[in-house]
């Protein structure tokens, strides 16, 4: 990987994180939790990276992908965000909303990746 493709992703990779923060912050202000935040990021950049890859922006546009997939959508939809707050729900034993969380999280974060990569494939032969 080129200088300049590391430089991409980290910039992206910083605008990605920043936009995760305001969401989580913009939910702390509306009385959210930070959970109903990271499904909301986690599902638009769920879409988001199908749709990239559907439109095959990684093999055609490596620099693009660089910025917006694996910088941008990669610092938006941390794992590691998503574990941080599983296992703040499970110290608060809040057993409902670690439950709705998984089985929204997951399910819905795959069939958006899916229905972006078909939308990305519709688009690209456009």
């Amino acid at each position: 990987m080129s200088g300049w493709l590391i430089l991409l992703a980290g910039a992206g990779g910083a605008l990605g994180a920043l936009v995760r923060y305001a969401a989580n912050h913009a939910a702390a202000r509306r009385g959210k939790r930070s959970v109903c935040a990271t499904m909301a990021v986690n599902a638009a950049g769920s879409f988001a990276i199908g749709l990239l890859c559907g439109w095959q922006l990684p093999a055609f546009h490596p620099e693009w992908y660089a910025l917006a997939g694996t910088g941008l959508l990669g610092g938006m939809t941390t794992y590691s965000s998503l574990n941080v707050q599983k296992a703040l729900l499970m110290e608060e034993r809040n057993r409902k909303l670690l439950a709705f969380f998984l089985l929204v999280t997951y399910p819905v974060s795959l069939a958006l990746t899916g229905i972006g990569y078909w939308a990305g494939i519709w688009l690209g032969s456009s």
